[in-house]
């Protein structure tokens, strides 16, 4: 059975990225993948997402050794389609997230329901168009106030927040969800605790229910090839 978890009120972010010197770290973790997660391995076509897929294995694997003292072979993965990833040993009430973009992966523990997204915000899009495919009336209210760079980052701050919330409220639906406006969460008017941190060009969003966490960042160490 794993240690007991870190004090609630911490909430340990581990963070890697895609790079050249991962690449042998990302080879080694095919050994420890699970049946299921081989089979997911196979069915990526694309050599980037190959990469992020074993690198965040790596990754989830070593940040849930160091908080509850199990080996990296023993962590139970099971891969279900289209849901969060399920490891199905860690200690009752343990809540995780994983997230990516453009080869950075963020992956979260907590005591508590949470939900993680990251997204490069430095891709050109088309903001006012996709806008309306996941912001409700109100929200595309006062997106439009916004000249280009206020409006850029209305439209990932809005996305971000989103996806965290539907990853942390389990809810069947993703970040096209328009029920809700997200600036009642960003307004701190509902139970969920919103925090944002920019690293770089991308930008991160947490829900979580725990109040006023300390965020402790940890980077995947990964050995020197030279």
């Amino acid at each position: 059975m794993p240690n007991s978890p870190f004090h609630k009120a911490e909430l340990q972010l581990w963070l890697a990225h895609v790079e050249d010197n991962t690449y042998l770290l990302e080879q080694e973790t095919i050994k420890l993948l699970s049946l299921s997660e081989k089979q997911q391995l196979i069915a990526i076509k694309s050599i980037k997402r190959k990469r992020e897929f074993l690198l965040s294995r790596a990754l989830m694997r070593h940040a849930l050794t160091q908080q509850y003292g199990l080996a990296m072979s023993e962590w139970t993965f099971v891969y279900k389609k289209g849901v969060a990833p399920c490891i199905i040993n860690t200690p009752p009430g343990t809540y995780c997230s994983l997230t990516h973009s453009d080869g950075v992966i963020c992956f979260v523990t907590s005591r508590f329901p949470i939900g993680v997204d990251i997204e490069n915000t430095s891709k050109k899009r088309r903001f006012f168009e996709l806008a309306s495919g996941f912001m409700n009336d109100v929200e595309i209210k006062h997106f439009h106030k916004f000249k280009a760079e206020g409006a850029k980052e209305f439209f990932y701050r809005t996305w971000c927040a989103k996806e965290a919330l539907y990853k942390a409220s389990g809810e069947n639906q993703s970040a096209q969800n328009k029920d809700s406006s997200i600036l009642h969460y960003l307004n701190n008017h509902s139970d969920w605790q919103l925090l944002e941190l920019n690293l770089d060009q991308f930008l991160l969003a947490i829900a979580t229910h725990e109040k006023s966490p300390l965020i402790t960042k940890k980077w995947l160490p990964v050995k020197s090839t030279a």
